[in-house]
């Protein structure tokens, strides 16, 4: 499993906590990733469909 093929699973997890309510802070901390890491993915997710940077 290459670190992009990581990467890109650990953003669709990412959106999928936030569609299920999850809040922002949780998601930080269950995925080990900062708050900004979190909101990014999102609102990326949200504008564009797309979770590619």
């Amino acid at each position: 499993m290459t670190s992009k093929h990581n990467s890109k699973q650990k953003k669709a997890r990412i959106v999928l906590l936030l569609e299920e309510g999850y809040i922002t802070r949780e998601i930080a901390k269950r995925k080990k990733v900062s708050l900004a890491t979190v909101s990014r993915t999102g609102k990326r997710k949200s504008e564009t469909e797309s979770l590619e940077d």
